[in-house]
């Protein structure tokens, strides 16, 4: 490549590096999408609540925000709530069942059962992308249901 060239390359990455930015999180969402190959499950649709749906009262310094998730079998309602750079969230699965749920942090997965009503919850979780598994009961769900990932 001769020194024009390359010059005129340079230019081009700097311009769409200033215009279209990679995006913070797409290795992340690459690497989720490649592991999501080699499960055999079933992806949930997303479904954003209006503000302050199913949220209960929360102080001045917390905020909260509901989603909902939808699969042929099964459907996950979180609610998410901050306080400083943790956070909160309460799940609520239906048809309620008592079923294992995960939650996949960058780092790390935790791990919590729903009770038969369906309720499940995980706390003091750092702001970042996630996404749900919830496992398969021999009666419950035919295969593992995932969430996209999101932001908490």
């Amino acid at each position: 490549m001769t020194p024009a060239e390359q010059l005129l390359m340079d230019r081009l990455r700097g311009m769409w590096q200033r215009l279209d930015p990679i995006p913070g999180d797409l290795a992340e969402r690459v690497l989720f999408r490649l592991a999501l190959e080699d499960l055999d499950v079933e992806v949930m649709a997303l479904q954003r609540m209006p503000a302050g749906a199913g949220a209960r009262g929360t102080g001045a310094a917390e905020r909260a925000s509901t989603i909902s998730f939808t699969s042929s079998e099964l459907t996950v309602m979180v609610t998410v709530s901050a306080d400083g750079r943790h956070r909160r969230l309460d799940g609520w699965l239906t048809p309620a069942a008592a079923l294992r749920v995960q939650l996949h942090t960058r780092d790390v997965v935790h791990e919590a059962d729903a009770d038969d009503d369906g309720r499940f919850a995980f706390g003091r979780i750092p702001e970042g992308l996630v996404h749900l598994v919830v496992e398969p009961a021999a009666t419950r769900l035919g295969r593992p249901v995932i969430t996209p990932a999101f932001t908490l």
